[in-house]
């Protein structure tokens, strides 16, 4: 009883980090992605193809991130979809894809930061917490137990 209580009581600053770090990577990953929601290209055989859905608002964008925490990257790494840029040089009329690396590679290292921060410092974090606070509660059971003897 004592044991889940002080287990409880040192989660809860855990979890405002946790929190913490979950609203900086929505808003990140929401502000590096929203524009390109609505985008869609038209890929040489003619047919459109429309950008991922995941950062259109921020509910969804923290909802990926969420389940990001859980070990499903599929949901954070969207495709970037751009409209084709007709250049007209002389009478000639060339059709330009976009590859935005940069933002590409903004997005794999955001990602990459958040695999490192979210899901292997944060969880060790936990469980160091955890193991120390139990090894305290069971260094300060004898001391309870006569207590509580003394008591009765």
């Amino acid at each position: 009883q004592i044991c889940v209580y002080r287990m409880i009581e040192e989660t809860i600053p855990f979890l405002c980090i946790m929190a913490v770090v979950w609203m900086a990577f929505t808003v990140t990953l929401f502000n590096l992605y929203h524009s390109y929601a609505r985008m869609k290209a038209i890929l040489p055989d003619g047919s459109e193809e429309r950008s991922a859905q995941v950062y259109l608002s921020l509910l969804s964008s923290g909802s990926s991130v969420y389940w990001g925490f859980f070990g499903d990257a599929q949901s954070l790494a969207p495709r970037v979809q751009l409209p084709p840029i007709k250049l007209k040089v002389g009478h000639n009329v060339t059709t330009v894809f976009h590859q935005h690396s940069l933002t590409r590679v903004t997005g794999s290292i955001l990602f990459a930061m958040f695999n490192l921060l979210g899901l292997v410092i944060l969880m060790n974090m936990l469980v160091a917490i955890m193991s120390e606070t139990y090894s305290i509660i069971v260094g300060q059971s004898i001391n309870a137990w006569k207590f509580a003897r003394t008591k009765v």
